[in-house]
């Protein structure tokens, strides 16, 4: 899956990241990770770079301990990209155009 440049768009949590997962469960945001993954069929971005999401992406993320945690960046209440942040592996589901 090739990345895009998306116009406004960013790789790191931005102002509109939630610290506190805005009240969701790791368990959820956990499901979130998953059905990105799920939707982009297993397969990663191919690349170390972390994802290209709009500056407007709420950031939510699960800490799992020994320096690992696993991201997941949300528009319009749908999850676009994910991110197993200790290995540096993602998956973007592309847009449709």
């Amino acid at each position: 899956m090739a990345q895009q440049n998306v116009k406004g768009a960013t790789t790191k949590p931005t102002a509109a990241s939630a610290l506190n997962n805005d009240g969701l469960s790791d368990a959820q945001v956990y499901d979130l990770f998953r059905y990105v993954q799920i939707a982009c069929g297993g397969c990663s971005t191919g690349t170390m770079a972390p994802p290209s999401v709009p500056a407007e992406a709420e950031y939510f993320v699960v800490d799992e301990g020994d320096f690992d945690s696993l991201a997941v960046w949300v528009v319009d209440g749908w999850p676009v990209a994910a991110s197993d942040e200790a290995n540096w592996t993602h998956w973007q589901i592309a847009e449709e155009k």
